[in-house]
């Protein structure tokens, strides 16, 4: 395949995308102003991307207004690489501490040998949950451990009630 034709594609889908945003918040985006802008792009690239930005302000914000509220859907929109790495590493980093809160939790919400059988999306809720909050939460189960040890099933089920409420509230 030509890679000029591919290219330009490219061009013309990240426009339209990004046409899309801005009529979304308000700013004139037709065909005419994608047009031209793929044809800025055609002859700058992307490897400049403040060049980038001046060029697409200058076609899609006229106004004062208009180049503030461009500028944010821009920097939303086009995130340089090493921003694209940082957001990557942030997400990994946010999902293994979840993953690690998770696994705690379900040490804590422990019933003597036996888990309550919540799943991970009940568990994520109580970590996110005010410290205040979860340690009601355990002093609940506190008070009815003996009860529990006794007869398992009987309390397992009331227990697990008690405490799916309390995440749902």
């Amino acid at each position: 395949m030509d890679t000029t034709a591919n290219t330009t594609t490219i061009y013309i889908e990240k426009i339209t995308q990004f046409a899309r945003l801005l009529r979304q918040e308000g700013l004139t985006a037709g065909i005419e102003e994608s047009g031209d802008a793929c044809c800025a792009l055609e002859l700058l690239g992307f490897d400049d991307r403040e060049t980038v930005k001046a060029a697409l302000r200058t076609i899609f914000a006229k106004s004062q207004a208009e180049q503030s509220v461009f500028d944010r859907v821009f920097d939303s929109f086009f995130i340089s690489a090493e921003q694209k790495r940082r957001n990557i590493a942030e997400q990994l980093r946010q999902q293994e501490e979840m993953e690690q809160r998770i696994s705690e939790a379900e040490q804590e919400l422990r019933m003597g040998d036996r888990s309550l059988g919540l799943d991970d999306e009940m568990l994520e809720v109580y970590v996110t949950m005010p410290q205040e909050e979860r340690e009601k939460l355990r002093k609940f189960m506190r008070r009815y451990e003996k009860s529990y040890a006794r007869d398992p099933n009987l309390y397992n089920n009331f227990i697990h009630s008690v405490f799916m409420r309390s995440l749902l509230e």
